[in-house]
């Protein structure tokens, strides 16, 4: 009966999400429902640990202490968390008197002071989590991110200076120039403006720096120079310099590959913006301005909020102008994602234009994400944030005029051409024409017929599709969706079509680019196939309907015009803001846009990703031009940042975009402003606000609203505009189903004036008003308020109100769906607001309606519906939301819920979900699946959750939305049920072939309307509404007609199988024709031996395995019914010792724990008396094997197939796709010889068989096109397939083994057309194919495919016959191992290359070889061209003399169906090792040199018995030979090589690495220490120590040494290294420097600002970062002439004076310690020394000695004792 937990996923899968939502919780002792106790009360006394957690964790939710709850996420799972500091970040403290770009000094210091207050809180982080800080910010905004999990997020939140944590929010990306649709053009050609000057900081996935077109023109002006940006990687301590175009770039997401191959996203952005590739590649709309990389996706389409922060705050302190970010998330609000959005506004405030993506959602109304309202809402908006983020410029998409990319085109009839830009899947393959007529081949399509294919599923292919009578060559066209475009495209060629065009779902011009190789048919090199547009295919269906034929002609690259060019992109987001805000501000093109992309190529994108970059490089034409003007003195920018100027400048003179019919504007909430129009933006003096902003947002309004236009003129002239009255618009949806505007009659914005002027320098206001006319009430009333510049720039404002109420217009959370009022529900027909348990939404009938009074879960352990969560059908984003449990009086229970900034559901998200419950997730139809209620509440009294009492219960959801007071209440019922229905069989009679059942069934909260009766356990659904129901005894009555399984004059089990709405489930049974004479029956269905018996209530683990993981089954009970009837005779029976009951009608059930494997129950039954009747033994066999596992193997060669794969329980379909079998059809081969007409075969199986069916290939049956062959869960259909089934019983088998003969067919040309082979020239070939299907006892079925073929066809194949149990020198690994050297590189003409010295050979220069041949093949071998004898043809053993060099020995093979193979071995015979010599005597491995030049010149030779070597010192190559192994044999060549290596002070490590044509290579690795010229250094510290490990490499440190412990566990924690790769010099001193940057590894090596403490201090040492960090916390305070003596030894008190203070750093209390008489210490050094010697860090040796340096190993110890605690 497991399936009844089956049919009820036709309630589909929910999807469980997590959200930024903290938790509140009430405390309800259970017993008396006292809601009077205090939070604090509930902490007191004896309580569970885990409860008390529990209620610790909500209460903090409850404070605001934390955004998110434990019980949302895995509590073991670790996210990725901000933390917010309570300190103000550098920008907004009160130390900072003003701001500019620059990074000053007092920026600087007030930031490091941030981040060293960080410190403290990240090393408490650190203590609980265990993890380092990811990012550390505290420039724009005061926060570090780490990964913890939800139970650590909490304990975080309550550290002293911890203002929040919560998790990071992800943004996506929101996705032919189009120069010309601007003024652009005139920005470069008649003004001279292309950005000289000026920076644009892209956030992105990368920038293609090495791209041809990213570049600066020759001259052009360069504002951040190379050294410029270098001093300011110096100062940022990272980053790195690419060219004039890219003066800086650094990944922020730890990707680190700036030209990104894996996501384009960020290089065709770059490319938009700023490309300069002229006539022969791409020019951006600022072709000379510079791009910042700043990188935070990565491969990935995804950037988390801590990473662009980060990089906001370096595109501010790097000087940019202008801040690019083509991201989002989804419906965002005006004050949406805190943190990012305080960063834009501190970037903002500083002088930065951010532009930013408006989002690719269209509205939130449309089930396609484009203009239409599918669900006639008002509340349509979907614009994403950021861009909702005041301050920023929100970018919407136009769509380019002209489309570049491959195009298709096609001659009609009447020899009219038409032309579209297509996707073409098979350029995914680099293949030539003749190879891969897929690629090319269109031209080929001559006068064909189009036919109308649908989606291309097999039900139209095979039933509506009419294919052409003759054998005309066709093309199907299909719409895109459905079904994969692999299946669409198979299945097309399957039926016979030439081509296949699928065209877009979506209505438009745009063509999807982004469809990947995956989605390529596996047919692709015989069948044409592209994708285009809706417009275009809707012209092909055109063509289809007529029937009329065409001919297609070769694929080009050319631009074309587009039919929707300069339209607003349907893709394009859609404000306003919840809030009423107006959003998105400006547009610009953005869809099908040709940019930059990987290498040195192109490619066509689209979206409001693409708009953006356009704005973004306006942005620089307009700033260039804006500072010549102020330059030339004709513009003075008092009062207002250039950034809002250039913003206003920007809105003010925005084109605006109409719709087709030329007189109906695109509404505000589209469009923005307008077109972006950068001559414009330039030229205007005058800026037109409405309380600051460029637009007019009036919010809500009555039937009139008047507001203020305040004219600026920053210009040196006067200038005048006249105002007539302007239009409004309206929302509405257009016939063709657009949802657009519609002008209002009698509306219109009126001005006080008709003129003004407005005087240089000076300002002038004019008074608006909105008149709304006949308007409709709750609808938004829009339009443009015009100023008409006589001699000068329009200015235009948008403006947006609303007419009515628009908080109470429409429900925030949709109505629930069996109200009968859910728009979402009534519209799609999918559920909307509810309950959901567990997987299911709650309450859903067998009609498929939700019934209210049904909405249950049951907590009660058994895994189904364990808890209940509200289903929120999000209408409209929300700004707050709560959700509570009350009983059934309203007394509140629990909150579980309380969260802020919640989104609304977008309706695409309800269309791509293709299912009605798979979209309810936090970005779909937010399921708020995180506010669970397992069913308890909190006991104050126990300190325990305990669960509530069985009944009715409710969720009320409170939300308000953003500016707004007013809540709006959801009431959501909920029962509590645990009680299983009351099932009672009543009677079971057969009659005239069919069988009537009668029965009970009862529940508490209702039986769930669809039964299972069995019938001797083949089930069948009954509804229960299908029943006949007799109210006066409450009985149902169902009839099975002709019920097969019914068994005439024998017993028959009769069972009904019941649930409730909450899953809990019963069954009962009755039992008919029962031998009276036998006292006990059990229930046997498939008994096939006396010790079995079997029920269909088995579980195994292919039933499991839809619920549960294989971990999890090893975990669960396995239970068993035991049932049957017994006589009358029987008053009592027990099973194992339990007492079963009986019923009134004999029969008996009861369930048994069993396990894996046999199972054995002693049954006993007793009459009234006491007397025995029955006592025996039973026996159960469990199996949780998906299915069996069988060989299947030709009966004369049992070994020859060992084992068959089963294809992942699915056979493949070896006549569509031969790749399709991956490895594995190999294998399934069963290779015969000599059986021209049938193969016998055997199959072996050792579990019980109940049925084996074999389906194979019979060339004389021929099934009708429709014919189908069943497999697993799906059907697969062919047109004249030819199979015929056998099938075998468990008669069939004898000691587990069964045979059969499989017909062995002629080569089918329909088989080998799949596999290349041409039955013409094999002609005695002999083939089968066949699927298993394996059913065992239990109904486990599992799946094998086999194929037979005869010698004949094994000829075709090489694969036999290979080399096995090779074995040279007597060595079993020989095969693999190289004889000690080092293989680096084989080369491609050599298989299995062996290499020998001559200690490898044999006293007469000989090896020993043997070795055998598989399959039974016949060897000849060769030896440097000689015939080896063989004492035995399928063996060999001989000795190989070798010569020096290269050696050849070849096997050859012949097996017995003819099959010939060969192999060929190098071997290599080196009686010298390659060598590398050098001139320098001091050179050597491992060596270390010491030296004050600054460069070192390196010479010598190599010597090898190979050509084709190649050196190289430290990468760069200064020997390269093309050549192959050297001949003759036994030469041996060297050749000479030299290098001058500059030198950095400090360490210098070089590698000089030498390999042959062989492969050989050898590695010489050592140090070059450059000293200044006063020699003070030593010995220096490398840069970052090796990994360390378990290996010990230092011989100058032994065991028994005081040090080694010390040394070891300092190098294994790589806290200090070697000063070589061997040697730690231990006697050697350590200078000053080489201390703080031990100190400064064992912190992390944290983020520091890298100013200068330190005069002798400079930067780019090994130990200025180090320095600057111990100086900034108080580690170390140099001496009193302000330098530090980085280069000068340590002495001990000097180590002791820095331990203590970085002992004080940590949080370390330190004491004042008595200071021995016999000490000899400075000063100043006392209490430090005194502390050292204390606490063991000093030995009394030291002390006596203090002033004195100390060495390696004395720092070594002291470090380790600090660390450990280990006391001398």
């Amino acid at each position: 009966m497991q399936k009844m937990k089956v049919f009820r996923r036709l309630t589909v899968l929910l999807l469980i999400v997590c959200l930024l939502a903290g938790i509140a919780v009430q405390a309800v002792d259970v017993s008396e429902r006292d809601t009077t106790a205090s939070v604090q009360e509930e902490q007191k006394g004896s309580i569970d640990t885990a409860a008390a957690q529990k209620a610790l964790t909500e209460r903090r939710a409850q404070a605001g202490l934390i955004r998110a709850s434990a019980d949302e996420l895995d509590p073991d799972q670790e996210i990725r968390v901000i933390v917010e500091m309570e300190a103000q970040p550098a920008v907004q403290s009160a130390a900072v008197q003003s701001m500019g770009a620059e990074l000053n000094a007092q920026l600087q210091s007030v930031e490091a002071q941030a981040l060293r207050a960080q410190q403290t809180v990240i090393r408490s982080a650190k203590a609980i989590t265990g993890n380092d800080a990811i990012q550390q910010t505290a420039y724009l905004v005061n926060t570090f991110s780490m990964n913890m999990t939800p139970a650590e997020m909490a304990e975080v939140a309550e550290l002293p200076g911890v203002k929040s944590v919560s998790p990071v929010t992800t943004f996506e990306m929101k996705m032919n120039y189009a120069s010309h649709m601007t003024t652009v053009y005139k920005m470069w050609e008649e003004m001279g403006y292309t950005g000289e000057g000026t920076v644009i900081a892209v956030l992105d996935s990368g920038v293609n720096y090495s791209h041809p077109d990213m570049k600066l023109s020759d001259g052009a002006k360069i504002r951040i120079t190379e050294s410029d940006a270098k001093a300011l990687i110096q100062k940022l301590g990272y980053g790195t310099y690419y060219s004039d175009k890219v003066p800086f770039a650094y990944s922020y997401s730890g990707y680190y590959e700036m030209d990104n191959h894996s996501n384009t996203h960020g290089l065709h952005v770059s490319g938009i913006a700023a490309g300069n590739g002229g006539e022969d590649g791409i020019t951006g709309v600022a072709p000379n301005a510079q791009i910042l990389g700043l990188q935070v996706f990565g491969m990935g389409s995804s950037a988390f909020t801590d990473d662009i922060i980060r990089a906001i705050e370096d595109a501010v302190k790097l000087g940019a102008d202008i801040m690019n970010l083509s991201l989002g998330s989804t419906a965002g609000f005006y004050d949406d994602v805190a943190y990012l959005q305080t960063a834009l506004q501190c970037a903002t405030n500083d002088g930065v234009l951010c532009c930013v993506a408006a989002g690719n959602d269209g509205s939130s109304a449309s089930l396609l994400g484009i203009n239409t309202n599918d669900f006639g809402v008002v509340d349509s908006g979907a614009v994403s944030a950021p861009s909702t983020a005041p301050g920023v410029l929100s970018v919407a998409s136009v769509n380019n005029t002209y489309l570049k990319g491959n195009t298709i085109s096609m001659t009609d009839a009447a020899g009219a051409l038409h032309e579209a830009t297509v996707f073409n899947f098979s350029q995914l393959y680099n293949t030539v024409r003749e190879e891969n007529p897929g690629r090319y081949g269109w031209e080929t399509l001559k006068d064909v017929l189009l036919i109308d294919c649908g989606y291309g599923t097999l039900d139209e292919l095979f039933g509506s599709v009419q294919l052409p009578s003759d054998d005309s060559k066709w093309v199907a066209v299909v719409q895109r969706g459905d079904i994969s475009f692999e299946d669409k495209i198979n299945f097309c060629f399957m039926l016979g079509a030439s081509g296949v065009v699928i065209y877009n779902n979506e209505p438009g011009s745009e063509v999807p680019f982004n469809v990947g190789s995956g989605d390529a048919a596996t047919s692709w090199s015989k069948i044409c196939q592209i994708m285009v547009s809706n417009d275009f295919g809707k012209e092909l269906l055109a063509f289809a309907a007529k029937g009329e034929r065409v001919t297609f002609h070769e694929l080009e690259t050319k631009f074309l015009a587009a039919a929707d060019g300069g339209e607003m992109s349907t893709f394009s987001s859609w404000g306003p803001t919840p809030s009423l805000d107006i959003k998105p501000e400006i547009s610009a093109p953005g869809g099908n846009i040709y940019s930059i992309s990987s290498g040195s190529g192109y490619e066509v994108m689209s979206g409001t990703s693409m708009a953006t970059p356009y704005v973004s490089g306006a942005s620089a034409l307009t700033l260039q031009a804006v500072k010549a003007a102020q330059e030339a003195g004709e513009l003075s920018l008092n009062g207002i940042q250039i950034n809002d100027y250039l913003k206003l400048a920007l809105m003010n003179t925005a084109d605006i975009i109409y719709q087709p019919d030329g007189a109906t504007p695109y509404s505000v909430r589209q469009q923005g402003a307008g077109m972006v129009d950068p001559v414009g933006a330039a030229k205007t003096r005058v800026l037109a606000t409405v309380d600051g902003l460029g637009g007019a947002a009036l919010k809500e309004i009555g039937t009139a609203a008047s507001f203020t236009v305040t004219l600026t003129n920053y210009g040196t002239q006067p200038q005048t505009y006249t105002l007539t009255p302007d239009a409004l618009y309206t929302d509405c949806t257009a016939e063709n189903g657009d949802y657009t505007v519609k002008q209002i009659s009698g509306a219109q914005i009126t001005y006080s004036a008709s003129s003004v002027t407005v005087p240089a320098g000076g300002k002038a206001t004019v008074n608006a008003t909105v008149s709304v006319g006949s308007a409709e009430y709750n609808h938004y009333v829009e339009g443009f308020a015009v100023l008409h510049g006589d001699g000068c720039e329009d200015l235009s404002l948008p403006v947006l109100a609303f007419y009515g109420d628009w908080y109470g217009c429409e429900r925030i959370i949709d109505e629930p769906s069996y109200t009968g009022e859910s728009i979402y529900f009534e519209t799609t027909g999918y559920p909307s607001t509810g309950v959901g348990s567990g997987q299911f939404v709650s309450g859903v009938t067998a009609e498929g309606k939700i019934d209210p009074e049904y909405i249950s879960f049951s907590p009660n352990g058994d895994r189904d519906m364990e808890q209940a969560f509200p289903l929120l059908g999000m209408l409209r984003s929300a700004q707050t939301l709560t959700v509570e449990v009350t009983d059934e009086n309203g007394t509140p229970l629990r909150t579980n819920i309380s969260a802020t900034q919640i989104p609304k559901l977008l309706g695409v998200d309800i269309s791509s979900a293709q299912a009605a419950y798979t979209m309810l997730s936090i970005s779909d139809f937010y399921a708020l699946t995180y506010g669970e209620w397992d069913g308890t509440v909190y006991n104050t009294r126990t300190g325990k959750y305990e669960l509530c009492p069985e009944g009715q219960y409710y969720f009320l959801v409170t939300a308000t939305m953003p500016g707004s007071d007013h809540e709006e209440t959801t009431k959501l019922p909920v029962k509590l049920d645990i009680t299983a229905p009351e099932i009672d069989v009543v009677s079971a009679d057969y009659e005239n072939g069919a069988l009537t059942v009668t029965f009970s069934a009862k529940d508490n909260v209702g039986v769930y309307g669809e039964i299972e009766v069995y019938v001797n356990g083949e089930s069948q659904y009954v509804l229960l509404s299908d029943c006949a129901y007799d109210e006066a005894t409450g009985l149902y009555a169902c009839t099975l007609e002709d019920p097969y399984s019914y068994r005439t004059g024998e017993m028959n089990e009769i069972g009904v199988f019941a649930q409730d709405y909450a899953m809990n489930s019963t069954a009962a049974y009755l039992y008919t024709g029962v031998d009276e004479s036998a006292d006990i029956v059990y229930s046997t269905l498939t008994n096939t031996k006396d010790s079995w018996f079997d029920s269909f209530q088995l579980y195994d683990r292919s039933d499991l395995g839809e619920m549960y993981s294989e971990s999890e089954i090893a975990e669960l009970v396995f239970d068993w019914d035991i049932r049957g009837s017994v006589s009358e005779r029987v008053a009592s029976l027990t099973i194992d010792g339990e007492n079963v009951a009986i019923t009134a009608k004999h029969s008996f059930a009861v369930k048994k724990s069993v396990e894996p494997g046999e199972n054995a129950f002693e049954v006993v039954a007793k009459d009234a008396s006491g007397n025995v009747l029955v006592q025996e033994t039973k026996l159960l066999y469990l199996s949780t094997k998906s299915g069996v596992a069988a060989r299947i193997y030709p009966e004369c060669y049992p070994d020859r197939m060992s084992e068959l794969c089963p294809e992942t329980n699915r056979p493949a379909n070896a006549w569509l796709d031969q790749a399709g079998f991956g490895t594995g059809w190999r294998n399934a081969f069963g290779y015969l010889t000599h059986y021209k007409t049938v193969a016998p075969l055997v199959f072996e199986c050792s579990d019980p068989i109940k049925e084996v069916s074999i389906i194979y290939y019979d060339p004389d049956q021929t099934l009708a096109g429709d014919a189908l062959m069943r497999s697993y869960d799906e059907t697969i259909y062919m047109e004249d397939v030819k199979y015929k089934t056998m099938t075998l019983t468990q008669d069939d088998f004898v000691d587990g083994k069964a045979a059969f003969d499989m017909p062995m067919v002629p080569w089918d040309l329909d088989m080998s057309d799949y596999i290349n082979i041409d039955p013409a020239n094999y002609p005695d070939t002999r083939v089968n194919e066949c699927y298993i299907t394996v059913t065992d006892v239990l109904g486990v079925k599992s799946f094998y495919f086999v194929r037979v073929e005869n010698d004949d066809v094994c000829r075709l194949y090489e694969d036999r016959g290979q080399i096995e149990d090779m074995n040279i020198l007597d060595d079993p690994d020989s095969i693999v191992s190289l004889m000690g050297f080092e293989w680096i590189k084989p080369m491609d003409d050599m298989e299995f290359p062996f290499v020998f010295t001559p200690e490898d050979l044999d006293p007469n220069g000989c090896i020993h070889v043997t070795g055998k041949a598989a399959d039974d093949a016949v060897l000849e071998v060769y030896a440097n061209g000689e015939y080896v004898s063989l004492d035995d043809p399928m063996e060999f053993a001989f000795d190989f003399k070798l010569n020096v060099g290269v050696n050849y020995m070849s096997i050859f093979t012949v097996e017995e169906f003819g099959t010939t193979s060969s192999t060929t071995y190098r071997l290599f015979y080196l009686p010298e090792p390659t060598t590398v010599t050098f001139d320098q005597p001091e050179v050597a491995d491992g060596a270390t040199i010491y030296t004050t030049d600054d460069s070192f010149y390196l010479s010598g030779s190599v010597a090898s018995y190979f050509d084709g070597r190649e050196l190289a010192i430290n990468g760069d190559n200064v020997i390269f030979e093309d050549g192959a192994i050297s001949t003759p044999a036994g030469k041996r060549h060297t050749a000479g090589f030299e290098k001058e290596i500059a030198l950095d002070l400090g360490v210098n490590v070089v590698t000089v690495e030498m390999v042959d044509a062989a492969g050989l290579k050898v590695k010489v690795t050592f140090t070059i220490i450059r000293l200044n010229e006063d020699h003070e250094t030593t010995i220096v510290i490398p840069a970052r120590p090796g990994a360390g490990g378990s290996r010990f490499p230092f011989s100058d440190v032994g065991r028994n040494d005081d040090c080694y412990d010390a040394v070891k566990y300092l190098y294994e924690n790589e806290i200090m290294n070697g000063t070589s790769d061997t040697l730690f010099s231990p006697n050697a001193e350590l200078t000053r420097g080489m201390v703080v940057t031990i100190l400064y590894r064992m912190e992390g090596e944290p983020f520091t600002l890298g100013s200068k403490s330190f005069s002798d201090v400079k930067a780019g040492r090994y130990y200025s970062e180090a320095v600057e960090w111990a100086a900034e916390n108080g580690v170390v305070n140099g001496f009193t002439d302000g330098t530090f003596k980085p280069d000068q030894a340590v002495t001990r008190e000097q180590l002791a004076s820095i331990l203590r203070r970085y002992a004080s750093f940590s949080g370390i209390a330190t004491y004042d310690a008595e200071l021995p008489a016999n000490a000899s210490v400075s000063n100043w050094a006392k209490k430090d020394v005194a502390w050292a010697y204390a606490e063991g860090i000093l030995t009394s040796a030291q002390m006596v000695a203090a002033a004195k340096n100390a060495n390696r190993a004395e720092v070594a110890m002291a470090i380790y004792a600090y660390l450990t605690g280990t006391a001398r």
